[in-house]
Formats: C-alpha cells, structure tokens, sequence
C-alpha cells in the first residue's frame, strides 16, 4: 500500500475517532497507519490510548511492541510482545499468537 493510502487512512480513521472517541479499532487502525508511514513515536499514542481503553486488547500490545521496535527500543518491545502473546493465548487467538512468536523470534 502507497503511502497516500496510508495518509488517506489516517484521516479517515481521525473522523471515526472524532464520531467515536471510545472505538479501539480506531486507534489501533490509526496506529498501525502511522507505523507504515514511518511515525512510530505517533503510533505508540495511538496504541497507549487502545489500551487505556481496554486493557486486555492484545492487538494495542502487539502493535505497541512493532512501533517500539522500529525505534530500536527492543526490552520495552518484547515487553509489550510478551503481553500481547499472554492476552492472545488467553483469548484463543491461535494466529495472532502465532505471529507474535515468530515475531519475538526475530527480535
């Protein structure tokens, strides 16, 4: 995806988020936009806010832990890693969690 999509995202994930300001796919939507877009510092607010919102919500950790990494701050990473892993595993997400140990692996 080109990075004008991933800016055409972001606002659009910006209205929903005005229209629902509780609406934690937004955030994680939004956050997982400006990761692609080189924005990891942006991205991790986004996330922050995910989990405030709920904080068993594996897919803010998850997300949380990528953005962390593109910054090279790889402890706090595998933290978040770590915790999005155990809220998968409980929740029965066999592929997130799949992919966050492969993930894990990496780093």
């Amino acid at each position: 995806m080109k990075s004008e999509h991933f800016s055409a995202a972001i606002a659009d994930f910006d209205t929903a988020i005005r229209l629902r300001p509780d609406g934690i796919d937004n955030y994680f939507g939004r956050g997982l936009a400006k990761v692609n877009l080189e924005q990891p510092s942006a991205a991790i607010a986004d996330f922050d806010t995910a989990i405030q919102l709920k904080p068993d919500f594996a897919l803010g950790y998850f997300g949380r832990g990528l953005a962390k990494a593109y910054l090279e701050r790889f402890q706090e990473a595998k933290q978040d890693l770590r915790t999005a892993l155990l809220l998968a595993t409980l929740a029965g997400d066999e592929n997130l969690t799949a992919t966050i140990e492969a993930l894990l692996q990496k780093i």
